[in-house]
């Protein structure tokens, strides 16, 4: 996989090179180039240099270089916290301290309680959805958040303290539920991680996708992320990815085209609950899974007749099964119309008519 120089996103960028004097030169001489050949300047003041695995005197030679003070993790990016390490409540104070300044700035007894309503929905709702895209907020951090909103909600005045009429799980329901529809932060956490999870499978091109597969899944296939049991350890952000992969997993079901991908027992297909969970036939996978194999192709014969590829069951009176297993395996083949093509089985969410998550 090719190395990352560089990466920007809106007007700043990061610059990611080797901790050498000679390319600390390098890149303050070609910034000053820049400036002078376009006539845009960069903020030296604001930038910051962030080593990794380098000593302290190296590190001081390398600032002084490039005229940047050195910067220190954990940090923050846009708001997000920047760390290394566990993912801990005190790196979100960040974010507390935006949610509880919003608050205090608006006097809620000067708002109905429409208005309240509102304002949680439009206005503090929004802050943290830019963090919770990239990594799990902490228990201690949605307390927090969930406090101050049922505050704001029912105390019509500051310095009076009202009961709440309706308990906080009921208020995040949605309308339809008679709610007010406020989030649940933790579900819509989990619903964004799992975004990411759909992301690493359906779009392979993408830079971040690749640099992940490669340091956590290698030259395994895609498909993998969803059926491998133990996915390892690593980054906050990949063990956030990993945390969610169960809203993925427990509703994704193969479409068959030509049947090698999918499992005929253990995974589902088209659409249909997976064969091992509707009732025991252990007895039944162990032989054909011998027999035959795993994949739902491996159940099926192809023949071509009068130019036409026909697609039929293999024949069950051959394996060596009891009677009773045979006719409970010609019944469940019964249920189900084989059709193959030449593409590729992929992944479908059930969530949606697309099949995209």
């Amino acid at each position: 996989m090719e190395s990352i120089s560089h990466q920007q996103f809106v007007d700043d960028t990061l610059l990611c090179e080797q901790s050498s004097l000679q390319e600390a030169k390098v890149i303050r001489r070609t910034t000053n180039t820049f400036c002078r050949a376009t006539g845009q300047q960069v903020n030296w003041e604001k930038s910051e240099v962030l080593f990794f695995n380098t000593k302290g005197n190296r590190q001081q030679e390398i600032s002084n270089i490039l005229g940047v003070k050195m910067g220190t993790l954990p940090g923050k990016f846009l708001g997000t916290p920047l760390f290394g390490g566990l993912n801990h409540t005190a790196l979100w104070n960040n974010l507390i301290d935006s949610c509880a300044n919003c608050l205090e700035g608006w006097k809620s007894k000067w708002l109905t309680l429409v208005g309240r309503i509102m304002f949680l929905k439009l206005v503090l709702s929004a802050l943290p959805i830019y963090s919770m895209t990239a990594l799990k907020i902490p228990k201690k951090v949605i307390s927090y958040i969930n406090r101050g909103m049922k505050k704001f909600l029912w105390n019509g005045k500051e310095t009076t303290y009202k009961i709440p009429l309706v308990a906080w799980d009921k208020v995040c329901q949605s309308k339809q539920a008679r709610g007010l529809g406020f989030w649940n932060w933790t579900l819509l956490n989990q619903a964004m991680g799992a975004k990411l999870i759909w992301q690493i499978y359906s779009h392979q091109n993408q830079k971040w996708t690749q640099i992940l597969k490669h340091k956590y899944l290698d030259q395994m296939s895609r498909e993998r992320i969803f059926t491998i049991n133990a996915l390892p350890k690593g980054s906050a952000i990949w063990n956030f990815i990993v945390s969610c992969r169960h809203v993925i997993t427990e509703h994704i079901t193969w479409e068959l085209d030509n049947g090698t991908s999918a499992k005929f027992w253990t995974d589902s297909w088209d659409g249909r609950l997976a064969l091992s969970e509707r009732q025991s036939l252990e007895d039944i996978k162990q032989v054909t899974n011998a027999q035959w194999g795993e994949k739902v192709g491996d159940f099926l014969t192809k023949s071509r007749v009068h130019g036409v590829d026909l697609c039929e069951w293999k024949e069950v009176d051959n394996l060596p099964l009891t009677s009773h297993h045979k006719d409970l395996l010609k019944t469940i083949m019964q249920e189900y119309t084989p059709t193959l093509s030449n593409k590729e089985d992929t992944l479908r969410w059930c969530g949606s008519k697309s099949g995209q998550y």
